[in-house]
């Protein structure tokens, strides 16, 4: 009965804080798990998933919108190319993007989805002995849940996906095909608004 109590007048607390209207600027900081997957490009994967961050500055313009700016370190995933020789790859990108807020309970909660496009940056190591770095363009979607901790401190929970082409070109073959590659990434992480 008393866990009861507790948890009740921890809610009321909770639900009774008004916080102010997001607006400003932020600067977040993420943990992250990437996936990389392409059906063109890889036989296998040795290593698909990755471990790495993301720094993310940006602006509410009000409570429903906000834009950001985001640098990304996917990682380094391992696999076997069709060719049957091994590669490992980084993956950075560097990103703009547009995020619709839906804030609920005195906007403690916000919901959002976001939209993006950006540069990729493909670092390839190929057999220990040729390597090749290649920028291209991407597009990203987003979405997930943050909670306000204190009036300044948010909490974000969240999944992107960067869908982007690679070129190939074999040198022997006189051949170049595109590769789709698509990342997914799950992030927790941290923002402070200003």
């Amino acid at each position: 009965m008393k866990k009861n109590i507790l948890f009740k007048l921890f809610l009321f607390l909770i639900f009774s804080v008004t916080l102010e209207a997001r607006d400003g600027t932020f600067v977040g900081v993420s943990y992250l798990t990437s996936k990389l997957s392409s059906d063109t490009r890889y036989k296998s994967f040795e290593d698909d998933k990755s471990d790495g961050y993301k720094v993310e500055v940006g602006a509410y313009i009000n409570s429903y919108l906000s834009v950001g700016f985001e640098f990304v370190d996917n990682g380094v995933f391992k696999a076997k190319l069709k060719n049957d020789l091994d590669s490992v790859t980084s993956l950075k990108s560097l990103s703009t993007n547009v995020s619709a807020h839906y804030p609920f309970f005195s906007e403690i909660v916000d919901t959002y989805a976001k939209l993006g496009f950006g540069e990729v940056i493909f670092e390839e190591d190929v057999d220990n002995y040729a390597h090749q770095s290649l920028k291209g363009a991407f597009a990203m979607y987003g979405f997930g849940v943050a909670f306000r901790a204190y009036e300044d401190y948010v909490l974000k929970l969240g999944y992107d996906r960067e869908i982007f082409n690679i070129l190939n070109t074999d040198s022997v073959k006189k051949v170049t095909q595109k590769d789709e590659m698509i990342i997914d990434r799950i992030y927790v992480g941290i923002e402070v608004q200003f």
